[in-house]
C-alpha cells in the first residue's frame, strides 16, 4: 500500500483505494476510479449520480495499483 498522495492523479485511472471509515475503526478496500473532478468513486459508480467515496466513507488514505487478471 502506498499513500493517497502517491496515486496516479490523471483522470480514469483504476486502482485500489482504502477508505477509513467516518465511524470506527473498520475500512472499506476496493476498486475505484478517478474521475474528471479529480474525485475518487468506487467502480461501478457514475460519477454523474453518486457521491465521491470521500463523502460516502471518508477520504481515501491508502492505494495500490490493480493487480493483474488471471490467465484464462
Amino acid at each position: 500500500w502506498q499513500a493517497i498522495d502517491c496515486a496516479p492523479f490523471v483522470p480514469g485511472s483504476v486502482v485500489l483505494i482504502y477508505a477509513p471509515s467516518s465511524v470506527g475503526n473498520d475500512g472499506t478496500v476496493g476498486e475505484a476510479f478517478l474521475a474528471e473532478d479529480n474525485q475518487w468513486y468506487w467502480s461501478g459508480c457514475d460519477a454523474n449520480y453518486h457521491d465521491p467515496i470521500a463523502e460516502c466513507n471518508a477520504p481515501p488514505t491508502h492505494w495500490m495499483p490493480l493487480p493483474k487478471p488471471p490467465k484464462p
